[in-house]
């Protein structure tokens, strides 16, 4: 059974919605008339959801006490007011608020605010626990993820895009791609890649990267953002260092070489001496 809390200064009327509540089957976790009593309340016991009065007692009003609710609680608010002017409806959609009833509204109304608020405040608790286990992921990985908006500028690197492109990833943001990234044959190439992949095309090569008089090569797949009401977004982009595996193929390569040459040497050498006359 969901947890209501009423924050309502007029007496009457708290009793009139903590009626409401119990008879659609929702336990009233209590009746305060300021945002102290409230912030009490809610340390001592579980609440699923507030009711909030906008103009209560104390040093709080409802607004107050709903940014404190969704930050430090992640308890959703729905606001009751007498109030329909303009200015107050704007406070109450630039609040911290799940939704809002006007005074004086029926059991149904209730409920379907009450149902609303605790759906969205649920999908968005999903949301959020995905957010963080998907932040946690790029944030560990050893690839490079940079993430740039509809005109190229980063939004976002992860720890080991940093180290490879020798940026702070706050001094980063709001930077041109090409310029966070600098190609040692010039940008033209990475522009090409980031035009075709924010164009719709997955794109993957290897390139060499250079800040600094140091360079090293990686692996990189550029992929569009896309929404799916607003169309593209930007170009997320996921590097790979092939630095060391380059350096072993360079070192294997110089081995063949070597094992060849030396080869070629002992078959001349060979060579030479079959043509020498036996002596008698």
């Amino acid at each position: 059974m969901k947890s209501i809390l009423v924050v309502e200064d007029e007496e009457q009327l708290a009793q009139v919605i903590s009626s409401y509540l119990r008879t659609l089957k929702y336990e009233v976790a209590g009746i305060v008339d300021s945002g102290e009593k409230a912030l009490q309340l809610i340390s001592q016991r579980r609440i699923s959801l507030a009711l909030l009065d906008i103009n209560i007692h104390g040093a709080m009003d409802g607004f107050g006490v709903a940014e404190v609710l969704r930050r430090q609680h992640d308890i959703p608010s729905i606001f009751l007011t007498g109030q329909s002017d303009e200015e107050t409806l704007q406070s109450v959609l630039d609040s911290s608020a799940y939704g809002y009833l006007l005074k004086p509204f029926r059991p149904e109304e209730l409920k379907a605010a009450i149902e609303f608020a605790l759906v969205r405040h649920a999908q968005e608790s999903r949301w959020k626990r995905m957010e963080q286990s998907y932040s946690a992921a790029v944030q560990s990985t050893s690839d490079g993820v940079i993430i740039t908006d509809a005109d190229a500028r980063v939004l976002f690197m992860n720890p080991a895009a940093q180290r490879m492109a020798g940026w702070v990833g706050r001094l980063a943001r709001g930077e041109r791609l090409a310029e966070v990234l600098s190609l040692s044959v010039g940008d033209g190439a990475l522009t090409r890649l980031w035009q075709a992949a924010f164009g719709g095309e997955e794109m993957r090569e290897e390139i060499q990267i250079g800040r600094k008089g140091s360079t090293q090569r990686v692996d990189v797949s550029l992929a569009r953002v896309q929404d799916s009401a607003r169309g593209p977004q930007g170009v997320v982009l996921v590097m790979r260092d092939n630095t060391e595996h380059f350096r072993n193929q360079e070192e294997l390569r110089r081995s063949q070489s070597q094992i060849r040459t030396l080869t070629e040497q002992l078959h001349a050498a060979s060579g030479q001496g079959g043509d020498q006359p036996q002596k008698s």
